[in-house]
């Protein structure tokens, strides 16, 4: 109890720095960018992943031992299967709880609360050097002055908003993981013809399947019947992650 009322105190205070009013700022920012990069960049998916697999080659050629090459596959591959997921509901990953997989979710609200954390301190350098241009009347000084001012206070409140949701998550998080736990191992047991065909081709090519491989590793017309009923399921539980994210009884993004 005396951690949950320190996690309260906590989202309280990020509540009284904007963490509520600038979240509802990044949801519309959100919805607008994924709006555009669908028309702008309907190959979103491929050139990311694209971008995946250079990352993986170069560090792979780094790699040392057998288990930083494995390490290095493994996130190319959970980092492509995120792409795709943002790309078709339209959400990132770092701001959305799917309460059906909530394991993972605060890697990622801590990762992108790094990377504001890492933006907060290069304004933080970047802004007295500006601003010394623009106090001497160098009007490229005191634009730059401007926009990392704005920089800092967006990274800032970003981190507040990462540091609200995380204490949301976390009064909440067993609950959340007991109920994956049994969902999981519900779903193994009803579509293990599916997901031993995707484990498999993932084992031998080292990559997450392309549609045409899982369509190719499907022989029988039962497995067919399988995949369809898990795909469906799937439609449904997106659906339903739309009406169903709550933390304590509140919306979560």
């Amino acid at each position: 109890m005396e951690e949950i009322e320190k996690l309260k105190k906590k989202e309280k205070l990020c509540v009284m720095l904007g963490a509520k009013k600038f979240q509802k700022v990044v949801l519309a920012v959100e919805n607008g960018k994924w709006k555009l990069i669908k028309k702008v960049c309907p190959n979103y998916i491929k050139h990311i992943e694209k971008y995946v697999d250079f990352k993986k080659e170069r560090n792979l050629k780094k790699a040392k031992t057998e288990e930083e090459k494995n390490e290095i596959i493994d996130t190319a591959i959970a980092r492509k299967m995120a792409v795709r997921k943002e790309f078709f509901n339209s959400e990132n990953i770092n701001y959305h709880l799917n309460p059906h997989q909530p394991s993972e979710f605060i890697k990622q609200l801590e990762w992108n609360k790094d990377i504001h954390k890492r933006g907060m301190i290069v304004d933080a350098i970047a802004l007295p050097i500006f601003t010394g241009f623009a106090v001497n009347g160098n009007t490229a000084g005191t634009v730059l002055a401007g926009f990392t001012a704005l920089s800092l206070l967006i990274n800032f409140e970003c981190v507040n908003i990462q540091n609200y949701n995380i204490c949301r998550f976390k009064r909440i998080e067993k609950h959340l993981k007991k109920k994956e736990s049994k969902e999981i191992q519900s779903k193994i047991e009803k579509y293990q013809d599916t997901f031993e065909n995707m484990t498999k081709t993932i084992s031998e090519k080292k990559d997450i399947p392309t549609e045409d491989e899982i369509i190719n590793n499907i022989k029988t017309p039962e497995q067919a019947e399988n995949m369809k009923k898990f795909l469906l399921e799937m439609q449904r539980e997106r659906q339903n992650n739309k009406s169903q994210k709550t933390v304590g009884g509140k919306k979560i993004i």
